[in-house]
């Protein structure tokens, strides 16, 4: 998310703070290696998510 500009404070550090987050409505994380979606719940105005070919089992 540091490289879309979505996580404001730039620390990787698994976080990305609310405020952020909350007028998100296309995110594109295809090839990053992402395992799981925790936190997704957290993008209220999320319209379109994009996860190819990453290793997510469960939703």
């Amino acid at each position: 998310m540091i490289a879309q500009g979505i996580d404001s404070q730039g620390i990787l550090n698994g976080r990305v703070l609310t405020s952020d987050i909350q007028n998100v409505i296309t995110l594109d994380m295809q090839n990053l290696g992402i395992s799981s979606l925790s936190g997704i719940e957290n993008f209220t105005a999320l319209q379109t998510l994009n996860v190819n070919n990453n290793s997510i089992v469960s939703l």
